[in-house]
């Protein structure tokens, strides 16, 4: 290990498989590369605000960063991950890991590991838009999950930006920091952000700006609103139950509700908030992962529960072989009918 501790003047560092220890905040250098399975860890008991704008630290090619106690990058200090890993310890008796990373980029497979990171600000008077970034080939994974800290007063309302380039999974639990409510969750960007944990808890709510937000079975989104925008999507990634009755869905003109059959007998079920608003015209979309669906013909498999639809026009887009129609129930639910030709008759 090279350890470094006191002050230096240190511009720019490159740790090619090599194991780096920084103790202190003063000793850290404008910018970072650490590659070819490199380690650095990042180590200081006193809090901090690591600052400077323009300070950068890469992390490649199966390198990993671990980060202790009180690591702050609320003033603009970038990491990028490319292949390689974000680790908070979970050996810290805080649940939340004490650390603070606003600005990241995970590419061609990262992840981020560990205990939750925080977003946001130790400062009330420190508020914006903090941004995490998916980019590359291959998913990018958030196992970590990310603790959203607002200002003390509530009086101004962060957003954490999480913009997909390419797919990125967040299996980690999202939650507010306590008594500090009200960061919401923007989704941007054109790929996939799938969430995966029935522990999300954050009170601010969600923006589908762009692309697709796909709910894994059992997911919960928080106890927010959740907005989809024009062009955007909302996702029941598989077969399964999607709860969406404690959340007020706005469904925009020109937004989708998509469901996806993946285990060829059942078919994803999402329940919507009574006070959900949908536009006249709903948009739905009906995908498979399997070539040949096992699906009754007198069966009507049941897509959106808990929100009145009647009078609406559902429009199936890229509707696939095996799906007759989509239509309103006289329940007012949204029920897809299968074909009754072309059905494979499976005994069991």
């Amino acid at each position: 290990y090279l350890t470094l501790g006191a002050a230096n003047a240190l511009k720019n560092m490159i740790a090619d498989n090599a194991d780096i220890v920084f103790t202190t905040k003063t000793a850290r250098p404008t910018g970072l590369i650490a590659r070819n399975s490199a380690s650095v860890l990042l180590v200081d008991y006193g809090y901090y605000s690591d600052s400077g704008s323009g300070k950068k630290y890469t992390f490649k090619s199966g390198s990993i960063l671990s980060a202790l106690y009180n690591l702050a990058s609320e003033n603009r200090v970038e990491y990028v991950f490319d292949d390689s890993t974000l680790c908070v310890p979970t050996l810290i008796a805080e649940q939340d890991g004490l650390n603070y990373f606003n600005y990241i980029t995970l590419r061609n497979g990262a992840k981020a590991i560990g205990n939750p990171l925080r977003c946001g600000s130790g400062h009330d008077s420190v508020y914006g838009t903090w941004i995490y970034a998916s980019d590359g080939l291959g998913t990018n994974r958030l196992d970590a999950g990310v603790c959203l800290v607002n200002t003390k007063t509530g009086a101004q309302n962060s957003t954490l930006v999480i913009d997909t380039a390419t797919d990125m999974v967040v299996s980690g639990r999202i939650c507010d920091f306590s008594g500090r409510a009200g960061t919401r969750l923007a989704k941007r960007g054109d790929a996939p952000l799938t969430l995966e944990s029935d522990g999300n808890t954050w009170s601010g709510g969600i923006d589908v700006e762009a692309g697709t937000l796909a709910l894994a079975p059992g997911v919960s989104v928080g106890t927010g609103d959740v907005a989809v925008d024009a062009d955007a999507t909302l996702a029941v990634s598989s077969s399964g139950v999607v709860d969406l009755s404690v959340n007020a869905l706005t469904l925009n003109d020109g937004a989708t509700l998509a469901f996806n059959f993946t285990d060829r007998e059942t078919a994803p079920t999402l329940s919507l908030n009574a006070a959900s608003t949908l536009p006249s015209t709903i948009n739905v979309k009906v995908t498979t992962s399997v070539a040949n669906m096992k699906l009754k013909a007198s069966r009507r498999y049941l897509l959106a529960t808990g929100c009145n639809l009647t009078g609406k026009t559902v429009n199936v887009i890229d509707k696939p072989e095996w799906v007759a129609s989509v239509v309103v129930n006289g329940d007012g639910n949204l029920e897809l009918i299968p074909k009754s030709k072309g059905l494979i008759i499976t005994f069991y």
